[in-house]
């Protein structure tokens, strides 16, 4: 009972936010499963806020809220989580339309994130799934990405407090970019438009490691890649990295670094982004 507590904390982790004011958040990747299917029925509801503040040379703050929840009954396991970053700042050389300095907040972050994903436990240590997410971050060049994904999950290895476990899987992503139109080279656009949208058809590969070092801290991590099958060169990796600590009851503190790869970024865009993130984590259930 206690392990599958846990899961729904675990959630959290896929969708806790970006933060400290990043040019685009971060998509999260850390996936859960319950540790304890099939011995008792769960249910879980947890939420989450982070942000930041900056005054003085540097303008800057960022907001970071999300919620998730798990419904674990027998062998069937459901999964809901959503979250929303916003955060505005001071860019230094903003100019306005005549090319005059402005000296004023403007957005920096602005995304949304919902994702659904259902285990049917075939043992204890394994289960099939389907999961479907959704993800608007236009600073990330997203106007709408909507993903679905079928897969396998195995538990390695799974002992009290201590557990590593794999997915594989497969992942259709469709991207509808912003701007649209969507410019070769975003700086010359004589060079050609690009298609507004785009469906890519990947394998999907996982694996998480979840390790309670104590009675008040636990670490977990995840690493997820998604090697498009029609272009070999186009990779998207996803690294989580979290510590969590007890606060008081269902308190708890979390510092969370992310790694996100797309080795073809939209074009204007970088293919490497980073967030570090200070969370605090209520279970509401």
């Amino acid at each position: 009972m206690r392990a599958l507590a846990r899961v729904g904390g675990l959630l959290v982790l896929a969708f806790a936010g970006s933060a400290w004011a990043q040019p685009a958040a971060v998509e999260q990747h850390t996936e859960a499963v319950a540790a304890d299917a099939f011995q008792a029925d769960v249910t879980t509801l947890n939420a989450s806020l982070g942000g930041s503040l900056n005054t003085g040379n540097t303008e800057a703050w960022t907001l970071t809220t999300g919620s998730a929840f798990v419904l674990v009954r027998g062998r069937h396991g459901l999964a809901l989580n959503m979250d929303f970053a916003y955060g505005r700042a001071n860019v230094a050389d903003d100019l306005d339309e005549d090319g005059n300095e402005v000296d004023e907040l403007v957005d920096t972050v602005r995304a949304l994130r919902t994702k659904g994903r259902y285990d049917l436990f075939l043992t204890p240590m394994d289960s099939i799934f389907a999961a479907s997410a959704y993800r608007w971050d236009t600073f990330a060049g997203l106007d709408a990405r909507v993903q679905g994904q079928l897969g396998y999950m195995r538990s390695f290895f799974k002992v009290p407090d201590h557990r590593f476990w794999g997915e594989l899987g497969y992942d259709i992503t469709y991207d509808n970019y912003d701007p649209d139109p969507l410019f070769v080279d975003p700086a010359d656009p004589s060079l050609g438009e690009l298609p507004g949208d785009e469906v890519v058809h990947s394998v999907r590969g996982f694996l998480g490691y979840d390790n309670k070092l104590n009675a008040a801290l636990t670490f977990i991590t995840g690493l997820e890649g998604l090697l498009n099958v029609e272009e070999s060169k186009d990779l998207r990796v996803n690294w989580d990295n979290a510590l969590r600590s007890s606060i008081s009851g269902s308190l708890q503190l979390e510092v969370k670094f992310s790694l996100q790869l797309d080795t073809q970024p939209v074009p204007g865009t970088e293919k490497v982004d980073t967030a570090t993130t200070l969370t605090l984590i209520y279970s509401l259930i």
